[in-house]
């Protein structure tokens, strides 16, 4: 099957598929869990042509590989460009690009520019929801995240295929039907083969969070490892990654201003394969976030063995995590109850060994590489039968 994704990607994590080294390339937009995909439908011998945009280009660039074909147009750094014509300026290039080499099939990424340009063809297609616009608008209330509420909505009104990464994504505002739920994934190399003991010499707890703000709810967090660190002392450290999380950044100016600083390591932004290769030299995964999606932090912890502390009212977290059969939902909104949580996952080395094994159980059997990207081949193969009786 040749099939296309039209969606973010960084570049560099495909490079062992291309004919050529990816120096001098712009980096691409990110996507983890995109690529993740085409790395799984590639191993699964399948050819990719993927249709994706940059803010680093100025015109077309094509890279071609084994199995792959990778083409690049401009997105445009201007917001306030890109909202004036509605993301049309992206979308036409997504659109044209899927003209000049149309795959038997085109999976899109979001349900905004990158399906927008999917839909200007007659080539079937699939729509991956990964995020909730109305609620992004509501919590951010602005002209742009308004348009791109704008730009899902024609998306759900004119697409015909559409999965969702989690059942709490499916079931918001303003969601066309379903076909099919499928979550993200890992890739297979990264999960661990054997589940963690706690070495209680050193013990290092680990979040990975985009961005100090509410919803990502990082101060209980801190105020809660302040708690442990009482108790614990030296042996006991608290690692945070992400934007906003670097040395000297905002995150680690509130807790000096806070006297929560004791024993935290701010870190700041890593690419992600320097984050996946540094996850099993920690313990636990605290993710004290407010809502999520679906969660990649959880499913990426899981599969290094780490237990997950997490929010048992946060979006989709305790359906990623089979509630609580491999990791302990908690109040995040409360430091007394993570503090405490985390306190009995410390004490009790049974219940650590038998979370870390269970995490590890559930990724290979919910979310790795391969399985998710076996189940999107299935639904590819049921929407093509589709469109051939259709014709």
């Amino acid at each position: 099957m040749r099939i296309g994704i039209a969606g973010p990607i960084e570049i560099i994590s495909l490079e062992k598929y291309l004919n050529n080294r990816t120096d001098g390339f712009p980096k691409g937009m990110g996507g983890t869990s995109v690529n993740n995909l085409i790395h799984g439908l590639l191993e699964l011998g399948h050819s990719i042509v993927v249709y994706s945009l940059d803010p680093g280009v100025e015109k077309t660039n094509i890279l071609y590989g084994r199995n792959l074909t990778i083409y690049i147009g401009k997105y445009r750094n201007a917001a306030r460009l890109r909202m004036k014509d509605f993301f049309a300026y992206e979308a036409n290039q997504i659109g044209d690009f899927i003209r000049k080499d149309p795959p038997d099939i085109v999976h899109a990424q979001w349900s905004y520019e990158y399906a927008l340009g999917t839909l200007q063809n007659k080539v079937p297609h699939l729509i991956t929801l990964r995020d909730v616009p109305i609620e992004i608008l509501s919590k951010k209330k602005d002209l742009y995240r308004l348009i791109r509420l704008l730009i899902h909505i024609r998306v759900v009104n004119k697409g015909k295929h559409f999965t969702a990464v989690s059942p709490y994504l499916s079931e918001q505002k303003l969601m066309p039907r379903i076909d099919r739920i499928i979550g993200n994934s890992v890739l297979d190399q990264f999960i661990a083969l054997n589940p963690k003991t706690l070495d209680y010499k050193k013990l290092k707890i680990i979040s990975c969070l985009n961005g100090w703000g509410k919803i990502k709810n990082p101060v209980p967090a801190l105020h809660a490892f302040a708690i442990l660190r009482k108790k614990y002392g030296k042996k006991i450290e608290y690692h945070l990654y992400g934007a906003n999380f670097e040395p000297g950044g905002i995150a680690e100016k509130w807790a000096c201003d806070t006297g929560t600083r004791d024993g935290v390591f701010f870190h700041g932004w890593i690419p992600h394969i320097e984050l996946m290769q540094l996850l099993p030299d920690h313990d636990i995964l605290m993710h004290p976030a407010l809502e999520e999606s679906f969660g990649n932090t959880l499913i990426e912890g899981m599969a290094a063995g780490l237990p997950i502390v997490a929010g048992k009212e946060a979006g989709a977290v305790p359906w990623v995590l089979a509630d609580e059969f491999c990791g302990m939902l908690v109040d995040v909104r409360s430091p007394q109850d993570i503090a405490s949580t985390l306190d009995k996952l410390i004490s009790d080395p049974n219940l650590y060994r038998s979370l870390s094994e269970r995490g590890l159980e559930n990724v290979r059997t919910r979310f790795s590489n391969r399985y998710i990207s076996e189940q999107y081949i299935v639904l590819y193969q049921e929407i093509l039968n589709k469109s051939r009786k259709q014709c």
